[in-house]
């Protein structure tokens, strides 16, 4: 189970080969077409799916059907084009998912020693995916506020349902095995990002994993100024006050499936198509009208990004447009075009790159719309300011890489044999780098004097900003990682080996050593912490046995009834249940709606005070699709009703008001009566409903009307 999640999933290879070699006359490195088949079998389950009403797992074996067909006529019209890929080829990707293969077996190993899927956002993100599994719909409905459109992005979460059905894991494996998968996928997409600023695999991989696996200095820091001994790993995420400074390595232990995370590898596939659309067109004279079978696919990945994770559309259009910008600039420095020529060169940009990315990501945008209300209301105008010394904790280490790596270049670039030295100049690997790192810092410098307004601009001002520099930061983590360190290494390939004596050469490799030990040493820290407690000898049989990654299990141990209760749910078709919860987010609260798929009157209510924006916020009825009201406050009232009341007339009606079948009555309901010093009303549900299943003072009543 835990190796068929990876290898599965290295399928999608032959499917995305066949259809890019089709239509893309460029080769890329295989990795790309595992992406590009992800990408695309996953959206087009999602719309068929969606146009059709049927289930999305009725829509899979369709989905492969059109693009087998559309393959074959591509073959037809592009013969050419399809050719086996070459022996070097094969070899490259065989080296590089083999070393994947391995980081994802030693990252699920780890995992095995803190698999409860509780805890932070943990329950919620399960949700969605049982929820998907459940329903077996597009859209679905909330899980946690019943008889609504679940007003979030969500398609990340569909895409491990995806997984999770093709290969028949269960959620509660296959959470914790997406967790390994993810981040071995940001280590692969980054690389095809560095590749693409024409660097060779090997340095490529290693910017990545440090991207990947590499912290920020504030812990550092903080244990050089004797501040706080062993000050907790979560704490460097939180350096700029009422904001989150979030970044991969921290996710990866955290073990949290939002969807910044499993959005991240395909934003980098978004850095590394806009590389490679724009660049070449510039210094190799490829017309723009030539990239248009890549524009389309540019158009279709933002359509993919704008459902899991909509803030990746905006940090890709800036980055658009600084590679548009410097690109104008190679060909009026480099190539000495005329301004006619560059005007004509900007208008078919716009016609061939511009146009059929807009078109091509509309649909996906314009389908959400029917069901999703982005709880965005404006930008706003900073009040509060980050410190530059914050600043510096979170990304100091680019800044420092930056910064040596512009000196060695500014004092030995003229020693450099003139016939070399502007082919060493204008590199892609010194001009590319230096476009991410620019795109980062336009971006730290914009979320300083602006935010997107969403429900905390009015509920707690002091924490207006907090998403926005939470998303965009961990944008720009990734564009000064691969910038800076690319930076330093294409200086150092193209000048400092040319112009530094050999024996001099170990301080450069010494002194870049002790930068990759700062980086990766928070990884090791954060694992210490937070999972290391708990480990014991290693065997094979903690990666090899499903059970120890069954993140469940806490469950079982600790709440047995409940565990058997799921287990019983998880074996009955949809519907809405009722279970007990408080204004208390991140708690065991909600745990069956959860972990059962089934939808809840109302999992935790703050959480739908942020999607719908507000306590009376607005979101779209499932049965009509219609704009209405949402009182979140008024359905904890009929919550607290339901399981107190003791008139059979009010019961039942609240019953049939929110459609509810099932109704829980466990420990947490138990635990929730003491605090609240009112009895439980289950002699009220013995006269309205039947027992359906009981154990250990423990049942669960099915309310449905015969």
């Amino acid at each position: 189970m835990i190796h068929i999640y990876f290898l599965g999933t290295e399928a999608f290879v032959i499917l995305g080969y066949f259809l890019g070699s089709a239509l893309f006359p460029k080769r890329y490195p295989l990795i790309f077409y595992k992406f590009l088949g992800v990408t695309v079998f996953s959206l087009l389950v999602w719309y068929l799916s969606f146009m059709s009403g049927s289930g999305w797992t009725n829509m899979v074996p369709v989905a492969l059907g059109i693009l087998l067909v559309v393959i074959a006529i591509a073959a037809l019209l592009f013969k050419s084009r399809l050719q086996l890929p070459s022996k070097r080829e094969l070899l490259v990707f065989v080296g590089v998912e083999l070393l994947s293969y391995v980081v994802y077996l030693f990252l699920v190993y780890i995992r095995t020693y803190k698999t409860d899927i509780l805890g932070t956002e943990k329950l919620m993100d399960v949700a969605l995916i049982n929820a998907l599994m459940k329903q077996n719909h597009i859209p679905i409905e909330n899980p946690w506020f019943s008889g609504f459109y679940m007003n979030y992005y969500y398609f990340g979460h569909f895409v491990l349902a995806l997984f999770q059905y093709l290969f028949q894991i269960p959620t509660a494996v296959g959470y914790n095995l997406a967790i390994s998968l993810i981040g071995v996928w940001i280590v692969q997409a980054g690389y095809l990002v560095v590749k693409v600023m024409r660097f060779s695999d090997l340095p490529a991989l290693l910017v990545s994993v440090l991207m990947t696996f590499g912290g920020n200095l504030y812990l550092l820091v903080q244990t050089l100024q004797h501040v706080q001994a062993n000050q907790w790993f979560a704490s460097a995420t939180r350096v700029i006050p009422y904001t989150i400074n979030e970044f991969p390595a921290y996710s990866i232990v955290l073990g949290d499936l939002h969807g910044h995370y499993l959005s991240y590898p395909f934003f980098l596939l978004g850095v590394f198509l806009l590389i490679d659309m724009i660049f070449p067109a510039t210094t190799k004279g490829e017309k723009p009208e030539w990239l248009f079978p890549k524009s389309v696919l540019l158009g279709i990945l933002l359509g993919y990004l704008y459902l899991t994770n909509s803030w990746d559309v905006f940090t890709l259009a800036l980055l658009g447009g600084v590679l548009v910008v410097s690109a104008a600039w190679y060909l009026w420095r480099i190539n000495h075009v005329s301004t006619k020529e560059m005007l004509e060169w900007g208008k078919r940009v716009a016609l061939f790159i511009g146009l059929p990315v807009l078109v091509f990501s509309l649909p996906q945008f314009l389908a959400s719309r029917s069901y999703y209300l982005p709880p965005v209301g404006g930008v706003g105008l900073n009040k509060q300011f980050s410190g530059l010394w914050e600043i510096f904790l979170l990304f100091g280490q680019f800044l420092i890489i930056t910064v040596v790596a512009a000196i060695l270049y500014e004092f030995l670039w003229k020693r450099v044999e003139k016939k070399l030295r502007m082919k060493a100049v204008f590199s892609p690997q010194i001009l590319l780098p230096i476009v991410l790192i620019i795109t980062g810092a336009l971006l730290v410098i914009a979320v300083e004097f602006v935010y997107a307004k969403d429900i905390f601009s009015t509920l707690n001002p002091s924490y207006a900003r907090t998403n926005t520099v939470f998303k965009i930061y961990y944008h720009v983590w990734s564009l000064f990682a691969l910038g800076s360190i690319g930076f330093f290494l294409g200086v150092f390939w193209q000048i400092i080996k040319n112009t530094i004596p050999p024996r001099w050469l170990f301080l450069v490799y010494g002194a870049f050593a002790v930068c990759v030990a700062i980086m990766l040493s928070y990884s090791f820290i954060s694992t210490d912490q937070y999972i290391a407690p708990n480990f014991s000898r290693f065997t094979l049989q903690r990666i090899n046995d499903p059970r120890l990654s069954n993140g469940y299990s806490y469950m079982r141990d600790l709440h047995g009834t409940d565990y058997n209760l799921v287990s019983y749910l998880l074996t009955k078709p949809y519907a809405k249940i009722l279970e007990i919860v408080t204004y208390d987010s991140y708690s065991y609260y909600s745990r069956i709606s959860a972990y059962s798929g089934m939808s809840a009157v109302s999992g935790w209510p703050l959480h739908n005070v942020q999607w719908y924006n507000g306590y009376d916020g607005k979101g779209k009825l499932m049965n009509t699709g219609k704009l209405t009201l949402i009182k979140v406050s008024d359905r904890m009232t009929d919550i607290e009703k339901m399981y107190t009341s003791t008139d059979l007339t009010e019961v039942s009606e609240l019953l049939a008001k929110y459609e509810v079948k099932y109704v829980v009555f466990s420990d947490q309901e138990e635990i929730w009566a003491k605090e609240k010093k009112k009895p439980l009303n289950t002699e009220v549900y013995k006269s309205l409903c039947r027992v359906d299943w009981q154990e250990a003072g423990a049942t669960l009543f099915d309310c449905a009307k015969e």
